[in-house]
């Protein structure tokens, strides 16, 4: 099996080098469907890569790929803390999938470790994430069940297949949605055992 290699398609920025390269870097994307009764089901790809990739983004570098199925039931997104704007939350249920990795990032709980998503209007810095600028929702994910950190944005596919929404802004009940990190994930040894912190 080989995850879907579409890490490539738009430029992430990510973070500099100091102290040498991570582990791995993270590319965490993927596809949702929201049902017309609320809840989400859908899966979620880490691409990674080995850690130089974090200075010359070379294709090549790609080390593996790691698919997680998602579902999730509607929560409170005031109920965790750190995001103000997200105005919809659910709680997740994660399943392995698949994945190619030869190495513990196949294994790794850190990696499947999301309580919670949550969606909020986009602001001026995740205009230019994504191929649609200016259309799609905030994503914000949650690796402790108490916190938000931000995950990049959520679009409608119908913008990827000229069945646009009436509101490209906004995620309606019964649309399928792709999500796009803002930044990659620097992955070392102790977050992989603790949990994703921020990615930088």
């Amino acid at each position: 099996m080989r995850a879907p290699a579409l890490a490539f398609a738009f430029a992430l920025p990510v973070g500099g080098c100091a102290g040498g390269d991570p582990a791995a870097w993270g590319v965490l994307h993927g596809h949702l469907e929201r049902g017309e009764s609320g809840e989400i089901g859908g899966f979620a790809v880490w691409e990674l890569f080995d850690g130089a990739w974090g200075r010359r983004l070379d294709p090549d570098l790609h080390r593996c790929g790691r698919v997680l199925g998602l579902q999730g039931s509607p929560a409170d997104p005031l109920g965790l803390s750190g995001c103000e704007g997200c105005a919809e939350a659910w709680a997740l249920r994660v399943v392995e999938v698949d994945h190619d990795c030869r190495g513990g990032e196949g294994s790794a709980a850190a990696l499947a470790g999301m309580t919670h998503l949550a969606i909020g209007p986009a602001d001026g810095d995740l205009s230019g994430v994504g191929p649609h600028r200016g259309a799609g929702v905030a994503l914000w994910w949650s690796w402790d069940a108490a916190t938000w950190s931000p995950g990049g944005v959520l679009w409608d596919e119908g913008l990827d297949h000229g069945d646009p929404p009436a509101d490209d802004t906004a995620w309606a009940p019964g649309r399928r949605a792709s999500f796009w990190p803002a930044d990659a994930w620097r992955l070392d040894e102790a977050t992989l055992t603790a949990g994703p912190a921020a990615p930088r």
